[in-house]
């Protein structure tokens, strides 16, 4: 934040720049397990009348096989949410019915310690 100040031509006291930078030992104590019971922050969906169709689920089946989970099957298809607004309000957040990956199978050897490309 200094230095986006400094670029607008601000100069900010020193003691202002550095209070609240950090967590007072509480919140960082109670910050692991907050996180642990956060829910799933990605929810891979495909559309129920697209499921069948590679190129518009493929992407997240595989994605999906590949972090371990499954994916989450919405109403509609591949526009679910426009053709279906209400069947998709319905749906509860992590889909209905989930559809099983195989994510117990590693595929060309491979685990999640060993992708197959670099993690960036």
């Amino acid at each position: 934040m200094t230095r986006f100040a400094e670029g607008l031509g601000e100069q900010r006291a020193e003691a202002e720049t550095e209070a609240g930078t950090e967590l007072p030992a509480e919140l960082r104590e109670m910050t692991p397990r907050m996180q642990a019971n956060l829910p799933n922050r990605l929810v891979l969906a495909v559309g129920r009348d697209s499921r069948e169709q590679v190129p518009l689920s493929g992407p997240a089946t595989r994605l999906a096989r590949m972090l371990g989970t499954d994916v989450a099957e919405f109403p509609g298809g591949h526009r679910g949410s426009t053709e279906h607004p209400e069947g998709v309000r319905r749906t509860p957040p992590g889909g209905s019915p989930v559809i099983p990956t195989a994510a117990a199978r590693p595929r060309h050897g491979r685990t999640m310690a060993q992708p197959a490309w670099p993690l960036l």
